[in-house]
């Protein structure tokens, strides 16, 4: 899990410093082959479904013609592969859970439903922990894990953070000149911003220290870039 949640973040990231000529491109298409195997291997829908929604962006966005040409191709073979798999993902369960997304749709109702049914303080200020007296402890979904833990407070302070941040970027993106050098930091922070919004509805990827530093890493540097990029270098 933990290095699919690392592909959430390099993907966009490596194609953003390709685009930027930040990046070798002899390493790009190294770092590629390797890559796209080990995604193939993991047959996990929520990461093929948002590999997916990250490659739409870059196609809809990037104008090098032969660069949107190749992520169109792999677009297109990764939808037409994992298509099935997804739709079975939406609408079936496991063996054993029964439900729809693979038995969450039972899990969430369960912790819904304790949520509802317990003290107005621990609604406010959370339980901190998403521990069950049944002695689950996986929400499989960050959006629950975030408010057993903090409660409605820490919800809302949390959806407010994303939000400011996805504001900030969408409102720029608006304003720049049509230059996809400059238009790229807008488009990469808005990619991770919807890719943590989308990715915690199933997965819990706040549960890993390594997925929380990455995209700060990412977004702190797209934001820089957006304040003042003349003071912000990548080098080879």
């Amino acid at each position: 899990t933990g290095y699919l949640n690392y592909l959430l973040i390099l993907i966009p990231l490596v194609i953003y410093l390709y685009v930027n000529t930040a990046m070798s491109k002899k390493f790009f298409w190294f770092w590629l082959l390797f890559t796209l195997p080990m995604v193939g291997r993991s047959l996990h829908r929520a990461t093929i479904i948002l590999v997916i929604f990250q490659l739409a962006a870059f196609i809809i966005f990037i104008k090098r013609s032969l660069f949107k040409y190749a992520i169109v191709i792999l677009f297109s073979v990764l939808l037409i592969i994992y298509s099935g798999n997804i739709w079975q993902f939406v609408n079936q369960g496991d063996s054993i859970t029964k439900g729809h997304f693979r038995g969450r749709s039972n899990i969430w109702s369960k912790y819904i439903n304790h949520f509802r049914n317990s003290d107005f303080s621990q609604q406010i200020f959370g339980f901190g922990s998403p521990k069950l007296p049944d002695g689950s402890y996986e929400p499989h979904s960050d959006w629950l894990r975030v408010i057993f833990n903090y409660g409605y407070l820490g919800l809302i302070i949390y959806i407010s953070f994303l939000f400011s941040i996805f504001f900030i970027f969408f409102t720029k993106l608006l304003k720049v000149k049509r230059e996809f050098k400059v238009q790229s930091e807008f488009l990469i922070g808005l990619i991770l911003v919807l890719t943590i919004v989308l990715y915690s509805i199933t997965m819990e990827p706040l549960r890993y220290s390594s997925f929380s530093w990455g995209c700060a890493l990412v977004l702190g540097y797209a934001y820089m870039m957006v304040l003042n990029p003349k003071k912000v270098r990548v080098s080879n």
